[in-house]
């Protein structure tokens, strides 16, 4: 029964809690000032009932069964290219180039066009497959080392544009007899210096693979006379493939394709050399030693093969024993409105901010500004300064505001101030300065100019606005060019007493702006003015 109760309490302030929100965020500035309190009394209500719910429920328990079900890793598909690989690794009585070696998959290409053709089927059905590249070179391939770069650089035309197209990691081998071990324990009859590892992609250049197996045969222990055998000969054979150019043409052809080369691995094979090509010519030609043939010809064995083995995940099984969490939902529910409010109430003041900022430049502008206009916008100011002062004791306004509101009634106050501060002179009530209908200056008017001219070098750093007005006699567009016109007259007087041109500004009224009643000639004497605001230098004449 008790838990029925908070449970209801609970839907019930919920539900006040959501309609005080809702109201508060569509009607921020209409809805009574004690809505707000209402709202945050509803949400931490909404809290503490919750809170106490959670208590009369209590704890309970669950098992909890977590596992992963192990990777095989794929069985990786590599290929055979290279000038090299179609003659000495192509089986001659088999109807596929296909080979079978321990858990990878051996493919010898032979053309551009089987290899496009093997890349898009591995795309396409065995797309998990690691797909890695085997490029083998014997240094007696060919008689001469001009033919073997020759064909080194003919091979990488050939399949310059599958290579570009297609990012593939790649091992390159070195074949050759490096010493006079026989090796019956060995079914392949071969020695090699590291196996061939499908592991993430480690891009190299070969200059920089050749020197780390130069490095590493360096550095490994000669057991017997066969280990300090195959490290001399392979020392020279790394020797002559730097010196003889071979090492630049086999560097080209990873650094103009997309192969990434990873490693060079070395391979001492046979009983004896299988024919005498451009290594052996020169080690007789350096050195008068001709290596001997073997007995047969011995087809290059295939490297093993090293497929790193993904860590088998561990089954875990648990008991947990659960507790409903300290962050409750209505913490959630409050936080969350919260911040809606908040960032409503930051685009609303965001809009009253910028039309507050338009407020001030039009009231800060004194174009087309006059002493009754100015008049009108002090006032004006200074109701708005009364209204703006009474809202900042506002519970709404202390609360939600992001701007103080005191910040904008100290902008119009600033601005007021500065309006209430420009001095100002009228020719009206005076000698009469102008003729009905003309912009020439009568003799009568100098008194009134000298005035001008002393307010003007009694502030010499401040702008000179020139309004020009007429009476209502002729037609009102006739009347806002001769104001205009009178204006001129005005500031072409002050120029010929050296007041800078730059300080003075003029404008128009017209007739729309009558001090007295046109219907007497003295009353149209009085409109045919001139009014004169001196503008100080803070208040920028552009700003409209």
């Amino acid at each position: 029964m008790k838990k029925k109760i908070f449970l209801i309490a609970l839907i019930a302030i919920t539900f006040i809690t959501l309609l005080t929100f809702f109201l508060c965020l569509l009607f921020p500035h209409f809805m009574p000032e004690v809505m707000t309190p209402l709202m945050l009394t509803a949400m931490v209500a909404t809290i503490a009932i919750q809170c106490q719910y959670q208590l009369q429920i209590g704890k309970r328990q669950i098992s909890e069964q977590c596992s992963e079900s192990s990777v095989k890793p794929e069985n990786p598909v590599i290929l055979l290219i290279g000038p090299c690989a179609a003659t000495w690794f192509s089986k001659s009585d088999a109807t596929d180039n296909a080979r079978y070696a321990g858990s990878a998959t051996w493919l010898q290409i032979g053309t551009p066009q089987e290899l496009e053709k093997r890349l898009n089927y591995l795309n396409q059905y065995a797309s998990n497959a690691p797909v890695h590249a085997f490029f083998p070179f014997l240094p007696d391939d060919s008689e001469t080392v001009e033919l073997t770069i020759k064909k080194i650089r003919a091979w990488q035309e050939r399949f310059r544009s599958t290579l570009t197209s297609h990012c593939i990691p790649c091992t390159f081998a070195i074949y050759t007899r490096l010493s006079s071990e026989r090796r019956s324990h060995s079914p392949d009859n071969a020695t090699w210096s590291d196996d061939l590892a499908i592991q993430p992609r480690t891009s190299t250049n070969f200059a920089q693979a050749l020197n780390d197996l130069e490095l590493h045969i360096q550095n490994r222990a000669a057991n017997d006379c066969n280990h300090s055998q195959r490290k001399v000969v392979t020392l020279t054979l790394l020797g002559w493939i730097k010196v003889s150019g071979i090492s630049q043409a086999i560097s080209d052809v990873f650094s103009r394709s997309s192969l990434e080369l990873n490693k060079i691995l070395l391979c001492d094979y046979g009983n004896g050399f299988t024919r005498h090509g451009a290594w052996s010519n020169w080690l007789e030609s350096q050195y008068a030693i001709l290596p001997s043939l073997g007995t047969g010809i011995t087809l290059p064995p295939l490297p093993p093969v090293t497929i790193p083995i993904k860590k088998m995940p561990v089954i875990v099984r648990k008991k947990t024993q659960i507790i409903l969490p300290k962050l409750y939902w209505s913490i959630l529910l409050v936080t969350t409105l919260l911040a809606v409010k908040m960032f409503s109430h930051a685009r609303y003041e965001y809009q009253q901010n910028m039309a507050f900022e338009q407020l001030l430049q039009r009231c800060a502008a004194i174009n087309n500004l006059s002493i009754h206009r100015l008049e009108k916008r002090i006032n004006y100011l200074d109701n708005e300064y009364q209204r703006r002062s009474q809202q900042v004791s506002s519970i709404l306004s202390l609360q939600w505001s992001f701007i103080p509101e005191s910040s904008y009634s100290n902008q119009l106050l600033s601005l007021m101030t500065k309006l209430k501060s420009i001095p100002v002179l009228s020719t009206a009530g005076a000698q009469e300065i102008f003729n009905s209908g003309s912009a020439a200056l009568l003799p009568a008017a100098a008194k009134q100019l000298k005035n001008i001219l002393m307010l003007a070098r009694k502030y010499p750093n401040n702008n000179l606005l020139i309004v020009g007005h007429s009476d209502d006699t002729g037609r009102s567009d006739y009347n806002l060019l001769l104001s205009k016109k009178r204006a001129i007259s005005v500031r072409n007087w002050l120029l010929e007493k050296n007041i800078a041109p730059q300080r003075l500004k003029i404008s128009a009224a017209g007739d729309s702006e009558p001090v007295s009643n046109n219907s007497t000639p003295a009353g149209r004497q009085h409109n045919r003015r001139i009014e004169i605001l001196i503008v100080p230098p803070e208040i920028m004449t552009n700003r409209s």
